[in-house]
């Protein structure tokens, strides 16, 4: 469509500022468009369109706008020169078929040029454009956004006419500029109708640009409702974030940097905004973001919606969804649980988890129907709950069987609710109660309904106003009030007296403060009698946050007061005596120190032991010894001033402590009185009975000495043990000198436990025999001091440092036992055909020591090879054992260990019977004491018979221990006894001279031959005993080593009695009369001679004293040959002639 033929115009386009002029005037058009006046659209657009069609000489200029829809453009806007006829009413509307390819090139933004229409052959174009008498058009397309919205056409008529390539440009650029202007004037439309709205409306519309703090562009000027004006905005004196408030700023930055890069370009944002005042309203902010050709974003526009009330709402609702879902959370008794429209769980609560056993983490998303419905009940549940939640009819509460997660059935009462959540969709909430708790707690209602009626507790109810409403039985029985007495009454009606009203004030003032008070109440019952209420009140708050009621319970204490004080009573004095205890006294010991201090005004301690108590307890028993402490303690409370303090501080010891003391000579006779007043017989029980006093004393202050009041008292105890050692009976003051004799102790006891440490300690063992037999029996362990300075120290010069020194007796006891142990074993290993038993001393403390039997095992497991019974355990008779039931328990674990037991130094003691009842004895050994004098000494000769006796009563061997002599073994050998040990065997030896001694020693053949005597025997051999012992006496007065001698008158004598006695079948007459002639002439003879040492001053008849001592020794050889030949020994019968 370019040809050409003469006729065409081109002169205006070849002139040389023609196409500069045509810039020019479309930039002169781009301004009226821009800045145009309030005139009507159309008419710009007209008269533009008339500007530019007549500058580029068209003779009609007009604007065709497609409706691709309607498949049609449609005439919008017409120019024509003078003399052209218009063709806006004739061809408004033109088909695009008609138009044809030229549609295509209009889309692709191309202009269509037709120089000359007749060129156009048999379009249907041609008939149209022939129809308007158009010789040549031009039509240059509008687009907006890239989209074709219709054309721009410049026609010919007159003569044809072309357009260079610069013209069509331009012509393009018009058209653009039109388009332009449309979608201006039609952004301006939308906003004035939007901005009519805003101001109608509580909506309040901003555009901001996307710089830095978003300054505004525009403002609805609504937006004074903020307290702020539009102007203040577009003047950038306020920008948009200075609105945010700054918690919520970071996100709504976030937010905008996030739609700018990633889009999407409209979305909806809340977020807070301060009013001018400095509050701020939540906002609802629909923002959408205008971007350039480019993509860049040229604006944000917002429109903004006060959303106060509904976020409001929402956070009041999210708060109490909150604070349901916390209580469903938290009780623990009630399982909750919510389900959504498929049954899953959505919801499982704490009750839930202790009622079905199903965790939270693990039941959630689970469905129903498989997590705690039974097979049997899962359709009819399953249609129920569907239908609810589809609109149906509600799901019935009741009571269900459900299942736990074991399988196990569960009784619950079921509720349920439906609930509609944020997104609109519907919940199903189930709450259930588990019955079984139901049940009890009515059965705790029941039981707290039967404790109120049946508790021996009074328990009362008052109201807010302090009245009583309901009491129970226990306070009529207590208080002798009923319903009719104290329904209605203040509880002040029990208040007894001026201190139970204090503290009746006090309890209500508690009450007040703390809704608690616990303490006692001095009452009154109604008989006006008085009794002591153990109370205890608390308040119950009702729901308006007051006390609704009070609840009391009180019991009667009277008795539990009195046995309180009792209590007390006890705990600060003796409850034997009544005295002062060792509490009691510490505290006024400390006392008087301080005014002693404080007053110049000394004070004593004396300390006091009574010596032979523990003979008289034993001997007539606890409740003798009892009432001797309490008449002793009574006794001293009468000898000492009202304001000194007597203690009985446990057993038979007391203290005194006296204040502001006299002189020392006042106080020297008054302790003299005491021991003269302790020592006077004390009648007790029918019994006439004597102790006397041992007594310590110290004195405070001493000097410049500090001293404390356990100090001052070890002190008097100290004394009082020297006053025992020094004979009992009498008072020693404590002085610097005793103090450093318990040092010295102290160093002693210091070196004996190292000397254990260092090994300096060895072990000698002394033979036990059996004369008789003629055998070694066994040996007894005894410790020797290796001293590096002293040399060897016997027992006697170190052991008496482990007295009263348990740690030390232990330690020493636990050596012993090894050592001994060790040394046997290897005698066993040497002489493998010996059997003898070991012999071990054991302290009463290390029998009593911590598990001593463990430790004992552990040192035997160590010896495996030694034979069962071949340790025995010697403990000593005389030692105190404290704890007699441990003792013996201690011993029998010992006796399974196979360990044997003997009585060390039987008869010294005071407990020997009992000791012999009581503990697991396999041996008892008769003191040495008795056994070495018992020659000479009538008594000692009994007590060794009489426990040879008491050993075959209760079936315990006899060892006699002692034996120094031949006559020793001889005379135990006639009284039955053939197992013995002393010097008169063997010393004491070291282990390797044992091996030597065993194989040895030989008994003297004669002690084979002497039989045990009978009960004619042995008192023939007391007399014998008794006859020597005279002769002693006689001897020691004749030589000067006595005063007086023992009793010369036969008549008076023991042996005179013996012989009377003696039945005549076992002597003959010629023998009783040898022997009564022999014993006369012994007496006749020593009183001759005595009576010539008394008169002749010293002076003896040597030829008298010789015939004394030959008619005594024919004596004695008479009585010897009566114990063989007289019938005296077991199962003998003999008489002698």
């Amino acid at each position: 469509m370019s040809p050409r033929d003469r006729g065409v115009d081109s002169g205006r386009a070849a002139h040389p500022d023609y196409e500069i002029r045509l810039s020019e005037l479309l930039a002169r058009l781009a301004t009226t468009l821009i800045h145009r006046p309030d005139t009507p659209l159309s008419e710009v657009v007209d008269h533009a369109l008339g500007q530019i069609a007549a500058f580029v000489g068209a003779d009609r200029g007009y604007i065709f706008l497609y409706d691709f829809p309607q498949g049609r453009a449609v005439y919008s806007h017409e120019w024509c020169a003078p003399g052209i006829s218009p063709q806006l009413a004739a061809e408004a509307v033109v088909d695009t078929a008609t138009l044809g390819e030229w549609v295509d090139l209009h889309r692709r933004g191309e202009p269509v040029v037709v120089e000359d229409v007749q060129a156009l052959g048999d379009r249907p174009i041609r008939r149209v454009l022939e129809h308007q008498q158009i010789l040549s058009t031009a039509m240059v397309p509008m687009l907006q956004e890239g989209e074709c919205i219709g054309f721009c056409g410049f026609d010919a008529v007159r003569r044809q006419r072309d357009y260079s390539g610069q013209e069509l440009r331009l012509l393009q650029v018009f058209a653009q500029m039109l388009v332009n202007l449309w979608l201006h004037e039609e952004t301006r439309q939308r906003l004035q109708q939007l901005s009519d709205i805003v101001e109608l409306s509580p909506a309040v519309a901003v555009v901001w640009r996307n710089e830095p703090g978003w300054p505004l562009e525009y403002a609805s000027d609504n937006i004074r409702q903020l307290g702020y004006t539009a102007e203040e905005f577009i003047a950038g004196e306020i920008l948009y974030s200075d609105l945010i408030h700054p918690d919520d700023l970071p996100a709504i930055e976030a937010a905008v940097a996030a739609h700018v890069h990633h889009g999407p370009d409209e979305y909806r944002q809340t977020y807070r905004l301060y009013r001018r005042d400095g509050s701020y309203i939540w906002i609802d902010d629909h923002t959408w973001l205008v971007r350039d050709d480019h993509g860049e974003v040229q604006a944000i526009h917002g429109i903004l919606m006060d959303d106060s009330a509904r976020k409001q709402a929402e956070i009041a609702l999210a708060s109490s969804e909150q604070r349901f879902r916390r209580l469903l959370e938290d009780i623990p008794n009630i399982a909750v649980q919510g389900y959504d429209r498929d049954l899953r769980l959505i919801f499982w609560n704490r009750g839930s988890e202790l009622i079905y056993g199903w965790k939270a983490e693990e039941a959630i998303g689970q469905s129903l129907l498989d997590l705690i419905i039974p097979e049997t009940l899962r359709d009819d549940v399953e249609r129920g709950a569907l239908r609810w939640l589809s609109g149906g009819p509600a799901v019935d509460s009741g009571e269900l069987t459900l299942q736990r997660r074991d399988g196990s059935a569960v009784s619950v009462y079921s509720s349920h609710a439906l609930q509609v959540n944020s997104r609109g969709e519907c919940e199903m909430y189930c709450i259930d109660i588990d019955m079984t708790a139901q049940r009890a707690a009515r059965a705790r209602l029941e039981l707290w309904a039967s404790v109120f009626t049946h508790s021996h507790e009074a328990i009362f109810i008052l109201d807010g106003e302090r009245r009583i409403v309901e009491i129970n039985a226990a306070f009529t029985a207590i208080t002798g009030y009923d319903d009719r007495d104290a329904l209605g009454r203040p509880l002040d009606f029990l208040v007894a007296g001026a201190a139970s009203a204090a503290r009746y004030e006090d309890m209500w003032r508690a009450l007040s403060e703390q809704g608690f008070w616990t303490g006692e109440l001095p009452s009154r019952r109604s008989d006006g009698g008085r009794f002591e209420a153990f109370l205890t009140v608390s308040a119950i708050v009702g729901a308006d946050g007051g006390v609704a009621n009070l609840v009391g319970l009180f019991s009667d204490i009277t008795a539990q007061k009195h046995y309180q004080q009792q209590l007390e009573y006890t705990a600060f004095y003796d409850a034997l005596t009544g005295l002062a205890n060792r509490t009691l006294l510490a505290d006024r010991l400390r006392q008087a120190m301080s005014l002693a201090v404080r007053r110049g005004q000394p004070v004593a301690v004396c300390f006091i032991d009574l010596d032979g108590f523990k003979s008289i307890n034993d001997t007539y028993g606890h409740s003798i010894g009892d009432g001797l402490l309490v008449a002793a303690g009574a006794r001293l409370r009468s000898l000492v001033r009202e304001s000194d303090t007597v203690s009985r501080m446990g057993g038979d010891e007391f203290v005194l402590l006296l204040l502001d003391l006299p002189e020392s000579g006042v106080l020297d006779d008054f302790f003299t009185r005491l021991a003269m007043a302790m020592a006077e017989p004390i009648e007790v029980g029918g019994h006439s009975l004597r102790v006397s006093a041992s007594m310590g004393v110290s004195f405070f202050p001493q000097g410049d000495v500090a001293l404390d009041a356990d100090q001052l008292l070890r002190q008097a105890d100290q004394a009082m043990y020297e006053a025992k050692h020094a004979g009992k009976n009498r008072v020693v003051y404590f002085d610097s000198a005793l103090d450093e004799t318990e040092k010295q102790r102290r160093r002693h006891v210091d070196r004996l436990s190292r000397a254990i440490d260092n090994n300096e300690l060895l072990l000698h063992y002394q033979p036990k025999v059996d004369l008789r037999a003629g055998v070694t029996t066994g040996v007894e362990a005894l410790v020797r001091w290796q001293h590096p300075e002293q040399g060897l120290l016997a027992p006697g010069e170190f052991l008496h440092l482990a007295v009263n020194e348990d740690r030390l007796a232990v330690k020493l006891g636990e050596w012993v036992l090894r050592q001994a142990l060790d040394d046997f074993a290897g005698l066993y290993r040497d002489l493998p055909d010996v059997r003898i038993g070991l012999s071990v001393n054991l302290d009463a403390v290390h029998l009593l020591s911590g598990d001593f039997a463990g430790r004992l095992a552990a040192v035997m497991s160590q010896h495996r090879d030694l034979p069962d019974g071949v340790l025995r355990l010697e403990v000593l008779e005389s030692s105190l054992i404290p704890d007699m039931d441990q003792a013996v328990m201690t011993m029998e674990k010992c006796r399974g260990l196979g360990v044997r037991f003997a009585l060390d130094d039987f008869g010294t003691g005071y407990s020997s019977l009992h000791y012999l009842k009581i503990l697991p004895l396999d041996e008892i050994k008769i003191d040495a004491g008795f056994v070495r004098d018992m020659l000479t000494d009538p008594d000692d000769l009994a007590i060794v018979r009489g426990v040879i006796d008491l050993g075959e009563a209760f079936g315990i061997d006899v060892v006699a221990e002692g034996v120094e002599t031949a006559d020793h073994a001889a005379l135990l050998l006639r009284l039955g006894c053939a197992a013995v040990q002393g010097y008169g065997i063997a010393r004491p030896m070291p282990i390797a001279e044992l091996h030597r001694w065993i194989f040895q020693w030989r008994p003297d053949p004669t002690w084979t031959e002497l039989a045990p005597v009978n009960t004619m025997g042995a008192a023939l051999l007391h007399a014998e005993v008794r006859h020597r012992a005279w002769i002693a006496g006689v001897q020691a007065y004749l030589s000067g080593r006595t005063t007086r001698p023992p009793p010369l008158d036969e008549a008076d004598c023991r042996f005179t009695t013996w012989i009377e006695a003696l039945p005549d079948s076992h002597l003959s007459r010629a023998t009783l009369t040898e022997l009564r002639r022999l014993h006369r002439r012994v007496h006749v003879l020593a009183q001759y001679l005595c009576a010539a040492f008394r008169d002749a001053a010293g002076l003896l008849d040597a030829g008298a004293l010789a015939e004394l001592e030959d008619v005594s020794e024919r004596l004695r050889s008479l009585m010897q040959n009566l114990l063989t030949h007289a019938g005296m020994l077991d199962g003998g019968a003999a008489r002698v002639r």
